[in-house]
């Protein structure tokens, strides 16, 4: 199975359950001995932290760098991030 049907499969099972869903539009980040925190925003408002360890917050960067890079070529379009604006 790939890696993708697994996170699909992940995902469809975690909406389904009604796990808590939260928005965010900003985040923070730092970098500690032992793990990675995130601090997750919404309008300035802290919405959640989440703690990880060091590999788990390279994965979930690379991951989602991967899907940003599939949405931009599928659609053709480059996301900005605020600095390039």
């Amino acid at each position: 199975m790939s890696e993708a049907t697994i996170d699909k499969n992940e995902i469809e099972v975690a909406l389904e359950a009604g796990t808590q869903e939260i928005y965010f539009n900003g985040f923070a980040s730092a970098l500690a001995t032992n793990d990675f925190i995130i601090v997750l925003t919404r309008n300035g408002k802290e919405q959640a932290v989440l703690n990880t360890s060091h590999a788990t917050a390279k994965m979930l960067a690379h991951r989602i760098n991967q899907s940003i890079e599939k949405f931009e070529q599928k659609t053709n379009t480059t996301i900005l991030i605020p600095e390039q604006l």
